[in-house]
């Protein structure tokens, strides 16, 4: 299936859309009419633009179009109130979407292994967003994200080079950090004053040592260092500062 039928607009009462791994290439216009429609895949296709005009949906909540051949995303998600998903990972995204800044409604932001190169500070007057996952892109620095009270997972592996800031540890409901394989040689002092983070995973890095700090991490349950340059000092070291077993294969 290339294409879906142009009538496919006349289906009003439609709330769920599941068309994953058929090898459609396009959608067309009158995909926009389905008023009703909640949740929409197109996982797992060969779709190369999305150039749609979303204005009507106001139903649709979530909207996954990973796995594709996207390499633009010109939708304006602005007039969709009720949309908290929106998943373009492992496409062709060069440019970040514009249309996804402009949305106030979005919780959760998925654009993971894409060569996006660098992401808008108006991209963080989102004040809804809990999840941001960024993995797998070409950025050299993230916007501040310190303005988003209630980001609770970042997940940015595997993007080599990326400078990390300190205003990612100003986030104070942050409970999952993902920073494996970005070439990390330092952990700031300032992770900290992450006192909700449950969840950290900085494997596959470069880093010898972590930060005193370390230990005010009460809430940490799940920390993920293999691969890394510790020697066994300092796994001794670690051990002693946090409260939760991790491995490490050449100290175990």
């Amino acid at each position: 299936m290339e294409s879906l039928p142009s009538q496919i607009g006349g289906l009003v009462n439609l709330e769920l859309l599941t068309i994953n791994e058929c090898k459609l290439e396009s959608i067309p216009k009158d995909f926009g009419l389905l008023k009703n429609l909640k949740d929409v895949s197109f996982r797992g296709n060969s779709i190369t633009s999305f150039p749609i005009d979303l204005s009507g949906m106001e139903s649709l909540e979530r909207l996954d179009l990973s796995t594709n051949n996207l390499t633009e995303f010109g939708a304006d998600l602005s007039q969709l109130p009720k949309l908290f998903i929106i998943s373009l990972n492992y496409n062709n995204l060069s440019l970040f979407p514009v249309g996804i800044k402009d949305s106030r409604s979005l919780n959760i932001i998925e654009l993971a292994y894409n060569p996006i190169a660098e992401i808008p500070q108006t991209f963080s007057t989102n004040k809804e967003l809990i999840i941001i996952n960024l993995s797998g892109s070409r950025l050299k620095k993230l916007p501040d994200l310190s303005s988003i009270p209630r980001l609770w997972q970042l997940w940015l592996n595997d993007i080599q080079g990326l400078q990390l800031e300190d205003h990612i540890f100003e986030n104070k409901n942050l409970q999952i950090l993902s920073m494996n394989n970005i070439g990390l040689k330092e952990l700031s002092p300032k992770i900290g004053d992450l006192s909700n983070l449950s969840t950290l995973y900085v494997s596959n890095n470069k880093l010898t040592t972590l930060p005193e700090s370390i230990k005010n991490l009460q809430k940490l349950g799940t920390l993920v260092l293999e691969n890394n340059n510790f020697d066994c000092e300092e796994i001794k070291r670690i051990r002693s500062l946090v409260n939760v077993p991790f491995r490490y294969e050449s100290c175990n």
